[in-house]
C-alpha cells in the first residue's frame, strides 16, 4: 500500500526538522537552540525563507508554513535544558503556532528598530524588543479575567526576545493562545513606541480604590480621600490619571489612558452606562503636588509596575515626565507660584495633611479647588485644621471616601507583618544555567570594557575579528547602553547568524540570554531549612511559596529528609490536582497543630483564598528580579492577622551566584532592584504597616554583593525620578573606601524618611561564623495559649488486607527481639520502605500489594465437583476460588478479609505517600496499597 498524503507531509516535516538539527544546530549546545532558532525566524521575517541542509543532500527550504513544525521540538528542548524545567518540553499544545509567534515577534522588533532610529524615538537607548515585550505583557494582563488574570500578573515585563516570552508561556500555558491574539499587527509598528507611553493600567484596582474613584467622580471630580497608609492612595491617583486621559477634547476616546477593562466596566455600570469624563476641554497635562519632590520616584515606578512602562519613558527631567500625549509635572507644595491652573486636566495633591496654614501650601490648594480644574487630594490623616481649610473654600471640596486602618486590616489589604530580604548562595547542582553565567563572565573579562553604564568591545576582541574584515564595522566599535544591544549588534554583522569569531558568538549568546540565565538560578535550600526548622520549633504554621510545582516537590522532599524540620503535617500542592487546591488549603487550616507546612507555587495560590493559620511566609524569588507590588498584595491575603495569630513574618529569599560569575552590568540590575524594594515602603512603619525590610547577607556571597554594589554605583543617575536609587548609589560611593562595607546592610535610606519614623528603622545585622544571620534585636516569643494539640492520639486509620495483618501478628509472636505491637511493626516497615523514595539516589524496589490475592485449586474430579456444588449453593461466594480462599483464611484464624490499622504520625509519611500514588512509574494507587507493600517488603514476601 502506497504512502498517503498525510505520510508524505509528515515525511517532509521530519526532513525539515532533521535538516535543521544536522545543519544549523549540530555545533550548538542544546541550551543555545532557542536563540539560534530566533535568529532564523527573524531571517524568514525579513527574506521570506531560509535554506538548511545545503551540501548535505537533504536541502530543505524553511518558510512561514513549515517553520513552526520544524523548530518546535528542538526549541522546547532547548528551553527545557536552559531552565532545568523538564515540563517545558511538552508544556505547549502540539497545535500551538510557535513558529508564527517567533517570526511575528522578530518582524515587529525589526520594524521597531527602524522607528528607534527615527525622530519618533522616545529614547535612543531603549531596546526595541523591550518595547514589544512590555506591550504584549500589558495587553495580556489587561485581556484576562479570573484565575487567568492572576497568572498574567506574574508575567515579567523584562521580555525582550521570543525565547523569553515563550519561556513564560511554558510556565503559564493558559496564556499561550491569548498571546497570539494580542500580538500587534506589523502595520502598527510605527505607533507601538507611542502606544507604550499611554497610561493604561495592567492591574486591577482593589475594591476600595475603585469605590473611591467612583465616589470622587460622583462629586464632580473635586474632593479628597482619607485613606490609611499603605492602602493604595497613590495608585488611586494613577487610576484617576488613566481614567481622565481616556477622552480627548471632543469627548471621544483617544486611547492615551484607561483603567483595567474590568474597572472601566465597573465604573461605567455605576453611572448607568454613561461614565462622566470631566476636563475633556482642558490640556492633557497632569500636575502632581507633593510635600517632597523625592516622591517623584514613587510616581515614576507606578507607571512601571501598573502600566508596564519602561523606565526610559518616565525620567523626571526638570521636574517633569514627558509622554507622547503631554507631560506630568511634579512640583513641591511650596513651589507653585508660577503654576497656571488652566494648564492641567487634573491636579493631584498628595499628603495634604502636611500642608501649613495661612499663605503658602494651603493657599495654592484652595486656588486649584476654586479654579474648575479637577482636583484629587490624598491624605491618611485628617484633622480639624485641614477640614476647616476645605470648608473655607468657595467651591465644595468634600471628603469623598474614607478607608481606615482597621478596615484595611479586616480586608487583608495591609497585613501586620515584618519581612526580610535574605540574600543566599545558589545551589550549583540545581542551577542549570550557572555554567552559562560563568562562561559569559570569563569571556567578558577579556572581550568587554564597561564604563559608566556603557559597554564596548575591547581592542583585543576587535583585533581577533580583524581577519573577517569587519573590525572597522561601526556596529562593533560603537558604545552600547546595554549588553543586550551589543549582543544584537554582534549577531547582525554582515547579516550572518553568528558573530565574526567563535568567542564573540558565544559571548553574544551569553549576553543575550543573561536575564533568563539569572532567572533560572535556584537558591540554596540551607536557609529555607533553617527558617522552617525555627518555625516548627516555635509551632508557627509556615507557608513556602515556590516558583513552580516541580520546585515545590523538591523543597518538600528536602525538608522531609531534614532532621531539623519536624512538622506534624506537610502538604505540597500538586499540579495533577489543581482543582483541589482550595480543599487542600482548607484541610491545612483545619489541622489542629502549629507544626505544619504548606508548600506551593506562589502564582498558583489564589489571591481570593485566605490561609488563616499561617504565621511564617517563605518566598523563593526569581533571582535578578525586584519585588512586585502584586506580591505584596498576595501576601496581604496569605498572611492575614486572624484572631489569636501571633506575629507574622515574611522572608523573601534571593539567590546570588558566586563573584566569579558576575559582570559589571549585573550591578546595574542589582541596584535597580534594591531601590525598587525600598521605594515601595516610602512611608514605613506607620501603625506597624509596611515596615522596611530587614536585610541579611549570607557570608558565602558577601563578595558578590560587594561587587554588585560597586559596579552598580558607577552607572550615572540621569534623572530625578528615583530618590531611593540616588540615595543608594550615593551611599555606595561614599563608602567605597571601606573594602568590607556592604551598604545594603546600612540605613542608607534614612534621608528619604520622615523624622517620625527614622527612630523605628531596620535592625542592623551581623554575620556568624557559619554564615547564618543573627539579628541584633531578638524576637519576643509568646507562649502558645490557643490550646492546639500535636497529633491525634489514635493516629491515621488505614484499611489493609486481613491476611497481611495476620502475618504481622504471627511475625511479632515468633520474634523475641522485634517490635512488640502491630503499630511498632508497621511504623518500622513504613520508615524502611519509604526511605529509598525520599533519597536522591538509588533504585527503590516496589513490593506488590496483597489485596488482589488469588487461589489456584488443583484437585481430583470428585473433589472438584464437591467444591463447585458448594460454591453454587453459597450466598457469599460465586466461584470456587472465593470459596476456597475463605475456607483457608477461616482455618488460619483470619475471620475478616479486611482490617483497620492505625498509623502513628502518619503526617510524616503523607507527602511521599501522595507522590507515590500520583507517580505514573509505580503501580500503587491507594494509601492502603502503600502500607501493604511496606509490610510485605519487610516480611520478605515475594
Amino acid at each position: 500500500m502506497g504512502n498517503t498524503s498525510k505520510d508524505a507531509i509528515e515525511k517532509q516535516l521530519n526532513q525539515s526538522q532533521n535538516a535543521l538539527e544536522n545543519d544549523i544546530l549540530a555545533d550548538r549546545e542544546t541550551v543555545r537552540y532557542p536563540e539560534q532558532i530566533d535568529w532564523i525566524g527573524g531571517y524568514i521575517a525579513r527574506h521570506g525563507d531560509y535554506v538548511v541542509g545545503i551540501g548535505t543532500g537533504t536541502q530543505v527550504e524553511l518558510t512561514r508554513e513549515n517553520f513552526g513544525t520544524s523548530v518546535r521540538q528542538p526549541y522546547l528542548r532547548g528551553l527545557r535544558d536552559l531552565t532545568g524545567n523538564r515540563q517545558y518540553a511538552s508544556a505547549l499544545p502540539d497545535t500551538y503556532p510557535l513558529g508564527d509567534l517567533i517570526i511575528e515577534f522578530s518582524d515587529l522588533v525589526r520594524g521597531l528598530e527602524q522607528v528607534s532610529n527615527s525622530d519618533d524615538a522616545i529614547d535612543e537607548h531603549i531596546d526595541p524588543g523591550e518595547v514589544l515585550g512590555r506591550l504584549i505583557i500589558r495587553d495580556l494582563k489587561r485581556s484576562t479575567t479570573g484565575d487567568t488574570a492572576r497568572l498574567a500578573q506574574s508575567l515579567h515585563s523584562a521580555t525582550t526576545t521570543p525565547r523569553e516570552l515563550v519561556e513564560q508561556l511554558c510556565s503559564y500555558p493558559e496564556l499561550a493562545e491569548l498571546t497570539q491574539q494580542v500580538l500587534p499587527d506589523r502595520n502598527e509598528t510605527g505607533s507601538l513606541v507611542q502606544r507604550l507611553g499611554a497610561v493604561k493600567l495592567s492591574t486591577k484596582l482593589w475594591e476600595h480604590q475603585r469605590e473611591a474613584l467612583i465616589s470622587w467622580l460622583e462629586d464632580g471630580a473635586n474632593g479628597y480621600v482619607n485613606m490609611a497608609t499603605a492602602t493604595g492612595k497613590t495608585v488611586l491617583g494613577l487610576a484617576a490619571v488613566g481614567y481622565l486621559l481616556e477622552t480627548d477634547s471632543s469627548g471621544t476616546q483617544d486611547g492615551w489612558g484607561s483603567l483595567h477593562p474590568e474597572d472601566d466596566a465597573a465604573v461605567n455600570e455605576a453611572f448607568g452606562g454613561s461614565s462622566p469624563y470631566p476636563g475633556t476641554d482642558r490640556s492633557s497635562n497632569i500636575l502632581i503636588v507633593t510635600t517632597d519632590t523625592l516622591l517623584g520616584a514613587q510616581w515614576s515606578r507606578l507607571f512601571e509596575e501598573h502600566c508596564e512602562t519602561p523606565p526610559e519613558y518616565t525620567k523626571v527631567v526638570d521636574n517633569s515626565i514627558t509622554f507622547p500625549w503631554g507631560q506630568i509635572d511634579i512640583r513641591a507644595a511650596d513651589s507653585l507660584e508660577d503654576v497656571d491652573t488652566d494648564s492641567y486636566r487634573l491636579a493631584i495633591f498628595d499628603e495634604v495633611h502636611n500642608y501649613k496654614s495661612g499663605a503658602g501650601w494651603g493657599e495654592h490648594l484652595i486656588e486649584f479647588i476654586e479654579s474648575g480644574c479637577p482636583v484629587l487630594a490624598l491624605t491618611g490623616s485628617v484633622d480639624d485644621e485641614l477640614e476647616r481649610r476645605f470648608e473655607n473654600a468657595d467651591t465644595s471640596f468634600p471628603n469623598v471616601y474614607e478607608y481606615t486602618h482597621e478596615m484595611a486590616l479586616e480586608d487583608g489589604i495591609i497585613p501586620d507583618f515584618s519581612w526580610s530580604l535574605e540574600f543566599v548562595p545558589i545551589d550549583p547542582d540545581e542551577s542549570s544555567t550557572l555554567e552559562q553565567l560563568s562562561g559569559t563572565a570569563e569571556l567578558a573579562e577579556s572581550h568587554l570594557e564597561f564604563d559608566e553604564g556603557r559597554v564596548r568591545l575591547t581592542d583585543e576582541a576587535l583585533t581577533d575579528a580583524a581577519g573577517d574584515d569587519v573590525a572597522d564595522d561601526e556596529r562593533l566599535t560603537a558604545d552600547y547602553s546595554s549588553i543586550g544591544s551589543l549582543a544584537n549588534a554582534l549577531t547582525r554583522v554582515d547579516d550572518n547568524r553568528t558573530a565574526p569569531t567563535d568567542s564573540l558568538d558565544r559571548l553574544a549568546s551569553g549576553l543575550s540570554n543573561r536575564q533568563p540565565h539569572w532567572w533560572n538560578l535556584r537558591a540554596s535550600a540551607e536557609t529555607i531549612e533553617q527558617l522552617a526548622a525555627e518555625a516548627m520549633e516555635e509551632a508557627r504554621p509556615t507557608l513556602i511559596l515556590t516558583r513552580s510545582y516541580a520546585e515545590a516537590n523538591q523543597v518538600a522532599s528536602h525538608l522531609y529528609q531534614s532532621d531539623a524540620v519536624k512538622p506534624d503535617v506537610m502538604r505540597a500542592l500538586s499540579q495533577k490536582q489543581k482543582d483541589g487546591h482550595h480543599e487542600t488549603i482548607q484541610k491545612f487550616d483545619n489541622e489542629e497543630t502549629g507544626h505544619k507546612i504548606l508548600i506551593g507555587p506562589g502564582d498558583r495560590i489564589g489571591t481570593g483564598v485566605d490561609i488563616k493559620t499561617v504565621e511564617v511566609g517563605i518566598n523563593l524569588a526569581r533571582p535578578g528580579t525586584g519585588l512586585s507590588s502584586t506580591l505584596i498584595q498576595r501576601l496581604g491575603r496569605l498572611l492575614r492577622k486572624a484572631s489569636g495569630k501571633h506575629d507574622v513574618s515574611f522572608h523573601h529569599i534571593l539567590g546570588l551566584p558566586p563573584r566569579e560569575t558576575l559582570i559589571p552590568s549585573d550591578g546595574k540590575m542589582f541596584v535597580n532592584n534594591i531601590s525598587g524594594f525600598f521605594s515601595q515602603v516610602k512611608e514605613p512603619q506607620t501603625n506597624s504597616v509596611m515596615k522596611l525590610p530587614e536585610v541579611s547577607v549570607h557570608s558565602d556571597i558577601r563578595s558578590s554583593v560587594r561587587f554588585l554594589e560597586r559596579t552598580g554605583s558607577t552607572v550615572p543617575i540621569e534623572d530625578e525620578s528615583d530618590g531611593f536609587k540616588s540615595a543608594y548609589v550615593s551611599s555606595i560611593r561614599t563608602a567605597s573606601h571601606d573594602a568590607e562595607t556592604l551598604v545594603i546592610e546600612r540605613e542608607w535610606y534614612n534621608e528619604l524618611l520622615d523624622d517620625t519614623v527614622t527612630d523605628q528603622s531596620v535592625a542592623s545585622t551581623k554575620m556568624t561564623n557559619t554564615g547564618t544571620t543573627e539579628k541584633q534585636e531578638s524576637r519576643q516569643t509568646t507562649e502558645q495559649t490557643d490550646g492546639r494539640s500535636s497529633v491525634s492520639e489514635h493516629g491515621h486509620d488505614v484499611t489493609i488486607d486481613g491476611a497481611v495483618l495476620a502475618l504481622v501478628d504471627r511475625n511479632i509472636a515468633a520474634t523475641e527481639a522485634g517490635p512488640d505491637s502491630r503499630t511498632e511493626f508497621i511504623t518500622s516497615a513504613m520508615e524502611s520502605y519509604l526511605e529509598p523514595f525520599i533519597g536522591a539516589s538509588g533504585e527503590p524496589s516496589v513490593a506488590s500489594a496483597a489485596s488482589e490475592r488469588t487461589v489456584q485449586v488443583d484437585a481430583d474430579p470428585v473433589l472438584n465437583r464437591l467444591l463447585q456444588e458448594a460454591a453454587d449453593t453459597s450466598e457469599s461466594h460465586e466461584t470456587v476460588e472465593s470459596f476456597v480462599k475463605a475456607a483457608i483464611l477461616d482455618s488460619l484464624g483470619v475471620s475478616n478479609p479486611e482490617a483497620t490499622v492505625a498509623i502513628d504520625n502518619y503526617a510524616r509519611y503523607e507527602f511521599i505517600v501522595e507522590k507515590l500514588i500520583e507517580s505514573e512509574e509505580i503501580d500503587i494507587e491507594t494509601e492502603s496499597a502503600v502500607v501493604e507493600s511496606a509490610v510485605l517488603k519487610t516480611l520478605e514476601v515475594e
